[in-house]
């Protein structure tokens, strides 16, 4: 069986178990890709940016041979990849995340009792981002596109996915539902008896949207992202996703 060496970088680090010696040196089961070594080691295919075998770029498909040196680089900012926005899925943990994504504009799919291999599927059939804290959900094959959540913070989880997706210059706030995820009519759109105050109202949970205090607090958290967040989670966010 193969002895690999993987040099893990760039924050990368805070998913490997504390007890292994940098850099790490596994014996891999015989063909196995450079996906399930990595995965082994606890970090999911999806958080792999850049894979290089022996100084050159890689596939996790590759299978690496005896000796063999990698070194993972951690995904950055994701280039896009079709002509309207990402649309995302979130694991039932990250339900107030979903809420705020709706809040910005972008298609958010989150339901607070779906299974895990549900979730995976419908990442795959819709092809949508998923988002979880579980590195277990995301290691899932069917998973072509992921995103590992650090902070247990929802503003701060927040900020992961608008730079990771590089959404800051794509928000439509106010123009889903914070709770069903649908669009919204626009104010103008409504029929007669509005008064001005009002956003916008959803026609599929009927719910209506206006300018009071809690509209007031939401606006603030619109234009802290049109103005720009800050731009990394804290260390001790950084190590507590799940196994």
């Amino acid at each position: 069986m193969p002895r690999v060496s993987v040099n893990v970088r760039d924050g990368l680090e805070g998913l490997l178990p504390r007890r292994l010696r940098r850099p790490v040196v596994v014996t891999a089961a015989e063909n196995a890709t450079a996906a399930a070594i990595i995965e082994d080691l606890g970090i999911p295919h999806t958080e792999v940016g850049i894979l290089l075998v022996n100084g050159r770029p890689a596939v996790l498909t590759c299978r690496p041979a005896d000796g063999d040196e990698l070194t993972v680089h951690p995904a950055r900012r994701e280039a896009d990849r079709n002509t309207g926005p990402p649309r995302f899925i979130l694991d039932v943990h990250l339900g107030r995340l979903a809420r705020l994504l709706r809040l910005l504009g972008f298609d958010t799919a989150w339901s607070r009792d779906a299974a895990d291999a549900a979730l995976a599927g419908i990442a795959s059939r819709e092809d949508r981002i998923l988002l979880s804290r579980d590195r277990g959900l995301l290691k899932r094959r069917e998973v072509r596109r992921g995103c590992l959540v650090w902070s247990q913070d929802p503003r701060l989880q927040l900020v992961e996915v608008v730079e990771r997706y590089g959404l800051r210059d794509r928000l439509e706030p106010f123009s889903r539902c914070m709770v069903c995820n649908a669009p919204l009519s626009r104010a103008e759109d409504l029929p007669n008896g509005t008064d001005g105050s009002t956003v916008g109202c959803c026609h599929t949970c009927g719910r209506r949207y206006w300018r009071g205090s809690h509209w007031k607090a939401l606006n603030a958290i619109v234009e802290q992202f049109r103005s720009g967040a800050r731009r990394s989670p804290p260390d001790q966010d950084r190590k507590t996703a799940r196994m």
